[in-house]
């Protein structure tokens, strides 16, 4: 489907999983027969095709119900309404999407916390920094958009890939591709990664990939 994958995501349940291509400039869907094991069946069930609205896409989430979908690119993280839950085949197309510019040029992951109240995005510039922002209307950036503050990773990689938090905020990861390795930090409030953030270790993939 891609030759140039930058992020995978599944839906709550684990039966359908989703790969970002930047390719294809699409997001591609996939069924599992078992509920998140990729070494089972997996059935290609088609691609929603996001080059309309993104340049070079590095990274994709959902809300918690499913029902909408948010790609980051080299400037913006766009939004899109799913007709069904958790199947881009109907996604709408490109319905809203703040800038992020003014905190980072080259985002390559977003997260949303499970009320839908703020996004998150994981910036490869200089600052390597997690940033997050509120959103006034839940889960949806046509609202007022509001950038909280950030939190600093560069001590621990200067080349990130993606991120992603916990089931119930308190946790968030890290990961990179200088060193491939991924990185846990601990929120002491939940979502609010403009707290106190503590860094707690990592592991290594370097033995499965090197980016």
């Amino acid at each position: 489907q891609d030759t140039s994958p930058t992020d995978v995501k599944f839906n709550t349940d684990g039966t359908r999983m989703y790969v970002l291509g930047a390719t294809g400039d699409d997001v591609n869907q996939y069924t599992l027969t078992t509920a998140f094991d990729v070494l089972g069946t997996v059935t290609f069930n088609g691609a929603f095709v996001v080059s309309n609205a993104s340049r070079i896409p590095t990274g994709m989430t959902f809300d918690a119900d499913g029902t909408k979908m948010y790609v980051v690119n080299d400037r913006y993280v766009d939004q899109y309404t799913l007709a069904a839950t958790f199947n881009v085949l109907g996604a709408t197309s490109l319905e809203g999407n703040f800038s992020v510019a003014a905190q980072d040029a080259t985002p390559k992951g977003v997260a949303i916390s499970s009320d839908g109240t703020k996004i998150y995005i994981c910036g490869d510039t200089a600052a390597d920094s997690f940033y997050q922002y509120t959103l006034t209307t839940p889960n949806d950036v046509r609202g007022t958009v509001t950038y909280n503050g950030s939190y600093s990773f560069s001590a621990q990689s200067n080349e990130p890939a993606d991120m992603t938090f916990n089931a119930d905020g308190t946790k968030v990861y890290l990961l990179s591709n200088d060193p491939d390795n991924v990185f846990q930090y601990t929120l002491t409030t939940a979502w609010d990664i403009t707290g106190t953030v503590t860094y707690n270790g990592s592991f290594s993939i370097a033995g499965q990939e090197t980016f």
